[in-house]
């Protein structure tokens, strides 16, 4: 199952855009440089999703499903 970067800009739900990674490094390498480049970035989470998936996740499901070396 592919991984996306769900990322924390202070509101309700976490936000993702299209891309999807097939290794924890990629995506961890990604949330990592959005996290310096994007000021709105909290913190960042690489999460396992059906393939195509686009939307928001709560906290509460990002904590659940976020992959963790």
């Amino acid at each position: 199952m592919p991984l996306k970067v769900y990322v924390d800009t202070g509101e309700p739900v976490w936000s993702t855009n299209g891309l999807e990674f097939d290794s924890y490094e990629d995506a961890r390498a990604y949330g990592s440089a959005l996290l310096f480049r994007w000021m709105a970035v909290r913190e960042f989470a690489a999460v396992t999703v059906p393939p195509g998936f686009i939307g928001y996740l709560p906290t509460e499901a990002v904590r659940k499903i976020e992959v963790k070396e």
